[in-house]
């Protein structure tokens, strides 16, 4: 078995780990791509830089669910890869929780069956679009991912979908008021 044979060295880089994620997704052809991200460090052998780069390449071609173990980890850092690629992210407290935990996130990644799914919003003319938001069952600004697909609508990444699941979201438009070619006289 080949996970018998891993050796631990080194430190935390997880840029390093996005980036063979990404070489192995892209050598499949399959639609639905998720990978669990374990950790129990801080990204500490890499630059900031070089983890934005990795993000960057994976977004759009896999979802990420982030998992720190422990405390010793930054939420900061798995929130950001968990936003970027669709995922979520959680902490373990203690290696006690890891098999059920790692269970949990495996049956509901393998539970997704529509891959690349777009909330299209669609607004009037003369209306500006505030912002688009994802509120369950995790909280996620989707307002800077709009891909424009006609001239008053756009599309913003959900990520893979399982049959039935449900999702909330917060759209905020401001409307400008038509004119108002009435007038209201006095009665005498």
């Amino acid at each position: 078995m080949a996970v018998a044979r891993l050796q631990a060295g080194g430190g935390t880089a997880i840029g390093q780990w996005l980036r063979l994620a990404y070489r192995i997704f892209e050598s499949y052809p399959a639609k639905l791509r998720h990978a669990i991200l374990l950790t129990d460090g801080k990204n500490q052998h890499e630059t900031p830089e070089q983890l934005e780069m990795a993000i960057g390449l994976c977004e759009g071609v896999f979802s990420c669910g982030c998992r720190g173990v422990g405390t010793d980890w930054q939420v900061s850092e798995l929130r950001r890869i968990s936003t970027a690629l669709l995922g979520t992210v959680d902490i373990v407290p203690g290696p006690t929780g890891l098999a059920a935990d790692f269970e949990a996130m495996t049956r509901n990644a393998m539970s997704k069956q529509i891959a690349d799914v777009a909330l299209r919003v669609w607004t009037p003319q003369q209306a500006e679009l505030r912002f688009v938001k994802q509120v369950a069952p995790a909280v996620d600004d989707l307002t800077g991912r709009r891909t424009q697909s006609s001239p008053q609508a756009g599309d913003y990444p959900t990520g893979a979908w399982a049959p039935g699941e449900s999702r909330d979201y917060h759209v905020g438009v401001r409307v400008n008021p038509a004119g108002s070619a009435r007038r209201c006289s006095p009665r005498g």
